[in-house]
C-alpha cells in the first residue's frame, strides 16, 4: 500500500507522516503523539510562519503549553521540538534532538519568535540555541 502525502487544510502544503519515525526504527527519533497531532503541529508551524524555505520547526501544545512530542534516536530521551523538511514539495517531519544533532537546533529566527511570543522561556530558548539539555 502506497503512503501518500495529505493536505492538512486549504493553503497548507502537502505533508507526509514518515513511518520510519513511528515504527521503532533503530537510530530514528520517534513520535509519541498521534499522527493527527503531528499534522496539527505542522499546520500550526505553517500558520505561525515557523517554516523557512525548505526547513522549519514546530511544537506540540497541550492545554496551550508546549509539551513533549517524541523521543530522540535513543528512544528514551524526551524531546519537544519537531523539525520539518520540504522534499520535492512534500513536507515531512521528525522529533528533533538539538543536543545530539546541530542541524536540529531551531533557526535563530524561530527561537526569537518563540521568545517574543512568550511560547518558551528565555532560558529554554538559550539552551536550545547552544545545544544544551533543556526541558519544559
Amino acid at each position: 500500500m502506497a503512503i501518500l502525502p495529505i493536505s492538512v487544510s486549504s493553503g497548507v502544503p502537502p505533508y507526509l507522516c514518515n513511518p520510519l519515525h513511528r515504527n521503532r526504527t533503530p537510530r530514528k527519533s520517534q513520535w509519541t503523539i498521534s499522527e493527527n497531532a503531528e499534522l496539527h503541529s505542522f499546520e500550526d508551524a505553517f500558520n505561525r510562519i515557523w517554516l523557512l524555505s525548505d526547513i522549519g520547526w514546530g511544537l506540540h501544545f497541550e492545554n496551550n503549553h508546549p509539551a513533549n512530542l517524541g523521543v530522540a534516536q535513543d528512544h528514551k530521551t524526551a524531546v519537544f521540538v519537531a523539525k520539518f523538511v520540504n522534499d520535492k514539495n512534500t513536507w515531512h517531519g521528525y522529533p528533533a534532538d538539538h543536543q545530539r544533532n546541530n542541524q536540529d537546533i531551531p533557526d535563530i529566527q524561530i527561537r526569537r519568535k518563540w521568545l517574543k511570543e512568550n511560547i518558551l522561556p528565555r532560558r529554554t530558548v538559550l539552551q536550545l540555541g547552544k545545544g544544551q539539555p533543556c526541558s519544559l
